[in-house]
């Protein structure tokens, strides 16, 4: 799955922004038999960054892996959460992602923008 971000606006001075999930209704890491490793978690201690240089704009993506464990369930959703680091203020600071086990496909709530 892969989210979008976009730096928009002033692009003066260079900018990071930490990215991390947290867990919902879908689970990381659970027991996949029970259905409840649905995602790969990104770890905030550990939380990549998304950077932008100076004078720089445009987009940058996040991947976060969606596992198919071929247990049904009903829609479950995991937060992913922007941080500024340096040089931005976000618009949006967190999307809700959305799993649809059913259909095979993910509704993005919210994103970044």
């Amino acid at each position: 799955m892969t989210l979008r971000v976009v730096r928009t606006g002033n692009a003066a001075g260079p900018a990071a922004v930490r990215f991390y999930t947290q867990d919902g209704q879908a689970i990381a890491g659970g027991d996949p038999s029970l259905g409840e490793d649905d995602y790969v978690a990104i770890d905030a201690e550990d939380a990549p960054l998304l950077e932008w240089a100076d004078g720089e704009g445009g987009e940058r993506f996040i991947n976060v892996l969606i596992n198919p464990d071929g247990v049904v369930e009903s829609p479950e959703d995991f937060q992913v959460t922007l941080e500024a680091v340096s040089g931005e203020t976000l618009g949006i600071s967190s999307a809700q992602v959305i799993i649809i086990s059913e259909f095979v496909d993910l509704i993005f709530k919210d994103g970044f923008e």
